[in-house]
C-alpha cells in the first residue's frame, strides 16, 4: 500500500507558524511515523531534515516548497536502478514560470535546485482525496510528454503537478487538435465502413 502522510499547513499563503522544527538526531526517528500515517500531506521539512524527505518520497508524489510566502509544486521522481536514498537520487519536474514570458516551461532538475536554500518542503498529495491517481509509470510518461511539448496551457505549477498525477486530457493546444483530428479520422473511417456494409447488403438483397 502506498504510504500517506499527516497534514499540516495550508496550500496557500505563509505557513511559518505551523512548520515543525526537528533536530538532526530526531529526524531519523520521524521517518517511520511519517511513512505509515493515514493522510496525504506531510509535515513541512527544512533542509536539515532532508534525509526524512528523501526516505519517504515516492516517485510520482506531488511535492511543494514554500519560500517567502510563495508556493511551487512539482512531481518527485527517483532515479531508476539505484539504492541511493539521498537528494542526489531525486529529480523534480515542474512548470517554471517566468514573468517575462507569456507561458511557462516544464523542466526536470535535481532536488536541491528545486528546493532552494531557506525554503521548506512537503509531500502534498491532498488531491488524492478527490481524484484517482496514476501509477508511477504513467506519471513518468506524463512528465516526459510535458517536457517535449510546446505552448503549454497550464498557468501555475500546481496545475501542472495535478495534471501529471490525475489528468488524461491533452496538455497543449497542439495535443487537443491532434486528438480532435484522430476522432474525425476514425469517425470518417467508421462512416465509410457503414456505407460499404449497407451497399453490400443491398446488393445481396437485389440478387435474390
Amino acid at each position: 500500500m502506498k504510504a500517506h502522510f499527516a497534514s499540516m499547513g495550508s496550500l496557500q499563503g505563509p505557513t511559518s507558524a505551523t512548520k515543525p522544527v526537528m533536530s538532526r538526531s530526531a529526524s531519523a526517528k520521524q521517518i517511520s511515523s511519517m511513512k505509515f500515517t493515514t493522510m496525504t500531506v506531510s509535515k513541512w521539512l527544512c533542509h536539515s531534515e532532508a534525509s526524512v524527505f528523501c526516505n519517504v518520497m515516492e516517485s510520482g508524489d506531488i511535492v511543494e516548497i514554500e519560500h517567502d510566502g510563495h508556493h511551487t509544486f512539482g512531481i518527485g521522481l527517483r532515479a531508476r536502478k539505484t539504492d541511493k536514498k539521498g537528494p542526489e537520487s531525486i529529480k523534480i519536474a515542474y512548470l517554471k514560470v517566468e514573468a517575462s514570458k507569456a507561458s511557462g516551461k516544464v523542466v526536470k532538475v535535481p532536488l536541491l535546485e528545486f528546493w532552494v536554500p531557506e525554503a521548506n518542503i512537503r509531500i502534498n498529495n491532498r488531491s488524492d482525496r478527490e481524484y484517482p491517481y496514476h501509477p508511477e509509470e504513467v506519471i513518468r510518461q506524463q512528465v516526459t510528454h510535458a517536457i517535449k511539448t510546446k505552448n503549454v496551457t497550464w498557468q501555475t505549477s500546481e496545475q501542472f503537478a495535478h495534471w501529471c498525477r490525475h489528468n488524461n486530457k491533452p496538455a497543449t493546444q497542439d495535443g487537443a487538435r491532434r486528438q480532435a483530428s484522430d476522432v474525425s479520422k476514425w469517425g470518417s473511417v467508421a462512416a465509410n465502413m457503414g456505407v460499404l456494409m449497407f451497399l453490400k447488403k443491398r446488393e445481396r438483397f437485389n440478387s435474390k
